[in-house]
């Protein structure tokens, strides 16, 4: 009795063999969904600051078509225009990266503090994430940008 009381406990037959890969990802199921949680929630709010970035830029663009005409009439070309206004935005981006990514930077150290094995957060992602907020930022407002460039300046000035 005492046998096949203890045998169905260790039997290999019955016994679930598992590696310690396995063992770990059902250690690590709640950081997997917050990270899942964290990436949707970065995609939202990527997204929303895209779609107030230009409506920004649009509002911007409205409010300056007057000084864009009378830039054209003096002989700015288009791409001076863009230019100008790429500028102006990624200045903004600048300072905004510069006083986020030192933020983001204490935030994930310790975060990472609690964790026994953990990579470290290299230069060339910081370095990443501003190309990409600058490539984000030059997507949005280039439409915008080039349509007030190419406008008539002709009929600004006549409308106003």
């Amino acid at each position: 009795n005492i046998f096949k009381k203890h045998s169905k406990q260790g039997d290999p037959a019955t016994c679930e063999v598992q590696t310690m890969n396995q063992i770990l990802d059902q250690l690590n199921t709640s950081e997997n969904a917050s990270l899942q949680l964290f990436t949707l929630l970065a995609l939202f709010c990527t997204l929303i600051s895209i779609f107030g970035l230009y409506s920004i830029s649009s509002s911007n663009m409205g409010q300056r078509k007057k000084e864009i005409a009378v830039r054209k009439v003096m002989g700015a070309s288009a791409g001076t225009i863009v230019k100008m206004f790429f500028r102006e935005y990624l200045v903004i981006v600048l300072i905004a990266n510069l006083l986020a990514l030192p933020l983001a930077w204490l935030f994930m150290q310790n975060w990472l503090q609690q964790y026994a094995y953990r990579s470290s957060i290299s230069a060339w992602m910081y370095i990443l994430i501003i190309f990409v907020t600058v490539i984000l930022i030059i997507g949005t407002v280039l439409y915008q940008t080039i349509r007030a460039a190419r406008t008539n300046p002709a009929e600004v000035i006549k409308s106003e």
